[in-house]
């Protein structure tokens, strides 16, 4: 399950719908991308696609109090109605604005949990997860926590991957930190459980595009990063990069009509 804000966003939807279907998830798996319901129909209707089973359902927006609409995640909570029950058994969650590079279908396997999220690494705090991949049973309940948290948020930048955690930090089940890897820190030398950082890199299942080494996100990026590479910098790096725009050239004609 995906979800999309915008037309950038519905771009990046379409993007991860295919790259999914790249690594092997049959068909016979809906791709479902939650669109909010102010997102234009002729906008929605480019994530349409019968024959690869790709889904639309269209949401009401949720927005965070305080914020202005201008703000880069003013809409993100809209993320957190991929928990209200659709009639699907088991949901595996990506952020759009990522790469898969290894098949997710095993996650549909796990046990019971509130949800799955992997470990946030990136953080100092042990117990923290990053609410990019997130996998669990669709529960009105769950909707319902949330909500009464965000009646009153402690702050106004306070979003998805922050009220996720406030409630369930220590009751989700976590995933390994290879599971969902931060471009910017693919260079690190970080090997965790494995034996080295080719392992590591070999294992990780989805690199997230977030801002960091000098770069933003691909769409905010100038494409002559490609033609300036720092030989510091792992080539997969500056792959990720080359990947999104391809694919954005190819699908993504639209947004520049």
């Amino acid at each position: 399950m995906l979800y999309a804000t915008d037309a950038r966003t519905v771009c990046n939807a379409l993007l991860m719908a295919r790259n999914i279907r790249e690594t092997g998830t049959p068909v016979s798996i809906s791709i479902v991308t939650l669109v909010a319901s102010d997102v234009a129909p002729d906008v929605a209707n480019h994530l349409v696609d019968t024959a690869n089973n790709f889904v639309v359902e269209r949401v009401a927006p949720w927005k965070q109090s305080g914020v202005e609409w201008s703000h880069e995640y003013a809409s993100s909570l809209t993320k957190l109605r991929i928990f209200e029950e659709r009639g699907y058994d088991k949901v595996i969650y990506l952020d759009s604005d990522a790469w898969i590079q290894r098949n997710l279908d095993h996650l549909f396997h796990l046990g019971d949990a509130v949800f799955w999220a992997p470990h946030a690494y990136y953080l100092t705090e042990n117990y923290v997860f990053g609410s990019t991949l997130l996998v669990f049973a669709p529960s009105n309940t769950v909707i319902a926590a949330l909500e009464k948290a965000l009646e009153s948020p402690p702050r106004p930048d306070y979003f998805d991957m922050d009220v996720l955690n406030d409630l369930y930090r220590l009751d989700c089940g976590y995933l390994p930190s290879h599971y969902v890897v931060l471009s910017y820190t693919l260079n690190d030398n970080a090997v965790w459980s494995f034996t080295s950082k080719a392992e590591r890199m070999a294992h990780t299942y989805v690199y997230h595009y977030s801002p960091g080494l000098g770069v933003g996100k691909p769409w905010n990026t100038p494409r002559s990063i490609l033609r300036n590479k720092n030989p510091a910098y792992d080539p997969l790096f500056y792959d990720l990069f080359a990947r999104y725009w391809d694919h954005e050239d190819a699908l993504c004609s639209w947004l520049r009509q």
